[in-house]
């Protein structure tokens, strides 16, 4: 089961490292929409560097044997499949057993779950691969495929012309069903994530919540369902369908805005002392106005393979030139800090720890799936000539250990202190444990501390902090988790916090 003690690292298998040369059937690694070799053992290969960034799940692209491909383009994704049943063989190794069998797969999870590590599996219940019905005689039925001739809506209208399975038929619903337990039961995953979740039939999902969810009541399901500003759309998943989680696409999108583009830091949330506030991207959080069943179980994320560009290559693009790249990677840094305070479950995109750059060009998203950077990595971290990489890399690397130690930020309620257009300072705590992030996103420094405030209040409707955890930060100290001599204290009910322009500051207290 996937919680909120865990950190998701998400690798597309084919570009993250390719660890048997003797699978690589038809790989071409210079075509940019070919196989490039990466492959179940390149994984295993590369538990060193993955153990020691620090997170503790693994999502990897789907493993079914896949088409053919369609026109110049190989699907070396794998999300066309052919047979859902079977491993393609360029993902693993050896003949110990039949051949594509899911056996492979088990091998691989028990090797990671040696090392801590637990894994999430990438399925595919809308759709088939391109040319399914000629190169697979179990799907020449053509009863088994919605006819979408003028169909527009979501749902029931095909992705980018593949053929789209009816899941309003008892007999699709049932053989994914089937072959989901077959993969869940054989493997010993921890979780699945649902592709192009939006478009399935709503049946599927009754006969799901039913079934796999009764069966495996402890297995993660995360769906994606693509939307960037929608959180309505988004939010009945949970709601409605009793998914574990999905991706929180608009938060990433809020992200993006405010520190990127400089969008007024009050997107994000409102100090809730009053009803009358606008509320931020954070405070769509009630069920009950169409908000999140519970938004601390969503999944985070700046970066994946199907969203407009990685997030280095967006600020990058902000700010051009060799001569603004340090300031690009401070801002990176930026929306990783807040990414890794915030509430939810995050999920860091291959590569993108260290920079790693790719955009969308048209259709053409083989440039956001670029193959790792092996290159500039030594044994587990970047080489030290790679400076602003190394320096990334260890900034998410100290925020993964902190988040994993400390309760307030896996399961802590968030308390807005002060929001305006420019700084940003919340406060997560659970119990004695207490988090205060404090966030610059303009570009000047600041001239003189901000004084944050913690007040009580006679009418306690509108004290935001209980008491008891009021006169502890009374008693206590603030320390930096970056630098152990930056500490700080309460003051005349205030705390002075004081950053540099696109800077942050976590404290702990101690």
């Amino acid at each position: 089961m996937i919680t909120q003690q865990d950190v998701i690292y998400f690798i597309l298998t084919d570009r993250f490292s390719d660890g048997d040369a003797t699978n690589n059937h038809g790989v071409d690694k210079d075509h940019s929409k070919g196989y490039h070799g990466g492959d179940l053992q390149g994984i295993i290969d590369k538990i060193d560097y993955i153990t020691n960034l620090g997170v503790t799940a693994i999502w990897i692209t789907p493993v079914y044997l896949n088409t053919t491909g369609f026109e110049d383009h190989r699907p070396y994704h794998y999300y066309w499949p052919k047979d859902f049943a079977q491993i393609d063989s360029r993902l693993y190794s050896g003949n110990a057993y039949p051949q594509g069998s899911i056996q492979y797969l088990t091998d691989f999870v028990q090797v990671l779950k040696g090392h801590g590590l637990k894994v999430i599996l990438d399925v595919v219940v809308n759709h088939g691969g391109y040319g399914i019905s000629e190169q697979n005689p179990l799907f020449n039925d053509p009863f088994w495929f919605n006819n979408h001739a003028g169909g527009n809506d979501e749902v029931n209208s095909s992705l980018a012309g593949l053929p789209d399975f009816n899941h309003d038929s008892v007999n699709v619903v049932d053989y994914f069903i089937n072959n989901l337990i077959q993969w869940i039961s054989s493997t010993g995953i921890d979780g699945l994530r649902m592709d192009t979740a939006k478009h399935v039939e709503p049946k599927f999902w009754y006969y799901y919540k039913s079934i796999i969810k009764g069966k495996h009541p402890d297995l993660f399901l995360v769906g994606e369902v693509l939307d960037t500003r929608n959180v309505a759309e988004i939010a009945k998943y949970q709601r409605v369908h009793d998914f574990n989680s999905v991706f929180d696409f608009p938060l990433r999108e809020a992200i993006k805005d405010c520190f990127i583009y400089d969008v007024s830091l009050k997107t994000l949330a409102r100090p809730r002392l009053n009803a009358n506030e606008p509320n931020g991207i954070l405070d769509l959080d009630s069920a009950e106005t169409g908000g999140y069943t519970n938004a601390n179980r969503l999944v985070t994320l700046l970066d994946n393979h199907d969203l407009d560009q990685r997030i280095t290559s967006i600020a990058r693009g902000k700010h051009q030139g060799e001569n603004n790249k340090g300031l690009a990677f401070q801002i990176v840094e930026l929306c990783y800090a807040f990414l890794f305070t915030v509430r939810g479950i995050p999920q860091i995109y291959y590569g993108s720890e260290l920079g790693l750059e790719g955009w969308k060009v048209g259709t053409d998203d083989s440039d956001l799936r670029r193959d790792f950077p092996w290159n500039i990595i030594g044994v587990v971290a970047p080489k030290e000539e790679y400076r602003l990489e190394a320096n990334l890399f260890a900034k998410v690397k100290t925020l993964i250990a902190f988040r994993k130690r400390n309760e307030a930020l896996m399961y802590g309620v968030t308390i807005t202190l002060w929001v305006d257009d420019f700084v940003l300072a919340f406060l997560r705590f659970l119990q004695n444990h207490v988090v205060l992030a404090v966030f610059n996103n303009g570009y000047s420094d600041m001239p003189s501390p901000l004084a944050i405030p913690i007040l009580r209040n006679t009418s306690k409707e509108l004290q935001n902090l209980p008491d008891r955890l009021i006169s502890r930060i009374e008693s206590k100290t603030f320390r930096n988790i970056f630098d152990n001599n930056d500490k700080i204290r309460l003051f005349s009910n205030a705390i002075p916090v004081k950053l540099k322009g696109k800077d942050y500051k976590i404290y702990e207290l101690i």
